[in-house]
């Protein structure tokens, strides 16, 4: 026994003094590599803070020929996690290829970092080396360990399957097939297509599963196994990402389209009819804690959250695409009602405005995340599958389909002040330029990241 705790000891010393010399531990860098045209940072850490003095600098040189093609200074960011750092910016170099770094003091060269762990610099290289990885081949690997009887994707940290994450990956694989397909080849399509079903046939299971419980048809539960409750937010995406679907399939699979838009109709009718869904029968402070209400405020009043109405805006927007044109009108009156709920620069929070209102009855600010898990407490169900951020997405859409409405305009400004309380009209002016350049060609969402190049057009258009 003590031979084994000895051997294992000296293990352990052997693997840390094999580390001290890996890059890493000195200089951390993407291991990915950096895209030509956007931020491009390596940062340098010590456990003194005299290891780099003011004077300090790097140079960045090629792979092959080690010729030195940028230098600037290092600059020292402070002490973090036991440790200090200097921040090592060299966005400047923007030529595709592979290089190293090197640290100098002075005239001395004190590290370089190993070049069979080069620093790779391509156009688009961080959406060409992670999309399909992160995205088909994960959807794969979940869908083999998922409930074998009613499919899906398994959760990566548990056993559960919650239709709102599946609506939420849906929504991403949808951005994917509507921009990105000039990127994709064959094969990648169509595997795209069957995850695309994949999750989509799971949602239905949880609509069937809810008319067979006893809901009116239309409604959807959370979750196959664990979980049947009815959460308002679910319905709203259900109807939203079938209808979306619908469209996209509908050229190669008419017939399961029809089915995916009768579905999104039946959801839309249900949540329309009995919503919202309160499920609140806590008498302790977890709402005020989750929702950032006052304290005392034990549950929710009967009234809509403003996230389930964009979402209900959102589901008229894409049953509207799917041909149904009387979703319009429908469209245009929830946005009336989530502009109405905007914070005005008068009232704004810490300097920040044109965010939103969680009802019209309060005048606490709806949070982006109050997702609870999928368990089955009642005050827990009402929050779950609340991790959406999808504010500005109906409204641009809206824009961008009927351009000469009467409301455009105030569509328009919501988007604007919403975007602009975080980042300043300058800085979005000077950065989503570029951004565009390098970014806006490839026409693609990186997997989860639902809308933003649409945001970051729509934006460039007000501002520029």
């Amino acid at each position: 026994m003590i031979r084994s705790i000895l051997f294992i000891a000296f293990l352990c010393s052997f693997l840390v003094k094999a580390q001290e010399n890996f890059d890493y531990t000195l200089v951390t860098y993407s291991q990915v590599g950096y895209n030509s045209h956007l931020p491009k940072v390596a940062m340098l850490q010590h456990k003194t803070a005299n290891y780099l003095d003011k004077k300090a600098s790097f140079s960045v040189h090629e792979m092959i020929s080690g010729k030195e093609v940028f230098r600037s200074k290092i600059e020292a960011q402070g002490k973090k996690w036991d440790k200090y750092w200097w921040k090592l910016d060299f966005s400047k170099v923007k030529v595709a290829g592979d290089y190293f770094l090197r640290i100098h003091k002075g005239k001395e060269v004190v590290y370089t970092t190993k070049k069979e762990l080069p620093i790779k610099i391509e156009k688009d290289l961080l959406w060409n080396k992670t999309w399909y990885d992160t995205a088909i081949a994960h959807l794969k690997i979940r869908d083999s360990l998922s409930y074998k009887e009613e499919g899906g994707w398994k959760d990566c940290g548990s056993p559960l399957q919650e239709l709102s994450s599946h609506a939420i990956m849906l929504n991403a694989l949808c951005d994917l097939l509507e921009l990105s397909t000039s990127h994709m080849n064959s094969i990648q399509i169509k595997e795209a297509y069957e995850q695309l079903v994949v999750g989509a046939d799971y949602i239905t299971v949880c609509q069937d599963k809810a008319k067979e419980i006893g809901f009116q048809e239309g409604a959807v539960i959370h979750e196959m196994r664990e979980n049947f409750k009815v959460v308002t937010g679910n319905v709203a995406k259900t109807a939203m990402i079938l209808a979306r679907i619908s469209r996209l399939i509908k050229k190669d699979q008419p017939e399961l389209a029809e089915n995916y838009k009768q579905r999104s109709i039946k959801a839309y009718n249900w949540i329309s009819k009995f919503g919202p869904v309160l499920h609140w029968d806590n008498g302790n402070n977890n709402f005020a804690i989750t929702h950032g209400a006052p304290y005392g405020m034990h549950k929710p009043p009967k009234e809509w959250m403003t996230r389930d109405l964009v979402m209900m805006m959102w589901a008229s927007v894409e049953l509207y695409k799917c041909g149904e044109t009387s979703y319009k009108e429908k469209a245009v009156d929830y946005a009336q009602k989530i502009m109405a709920r905007q914070v005005p620069k008068s009232k704004a929070e810490e300097g920040l405005y044109g965010h939103f209102y969680t009802y019209d009855s309060f005048d606490f600010t709806e949070k982006a995340d109050i997702h609870c898990g999928a368990w089955n407490a009642n005050y827990k169900a009402y929050n779950q599958g609340g991790h959406f951020p999808h504010y500005l997405i109906p409204l641009i859409e809206m824009t961008n389909l009927w351009p000469d409405h009467k409301d455009v305009a105030a569509w328009k400004s919501t988007v604007h002040e919403l975007h602009t309380t975080i980042l300043c009209q300058q800085h979005i002016k000077i950065h989503l330029k570029f951004y565009l350049q390098d970014t806006i060609k490839v026409k693609g969402y990186l997997i989860g990241v639902v809308g933003i190049m649409d945001t970051i057009k729509f934006l460039v258009m007000l501002l520029v």
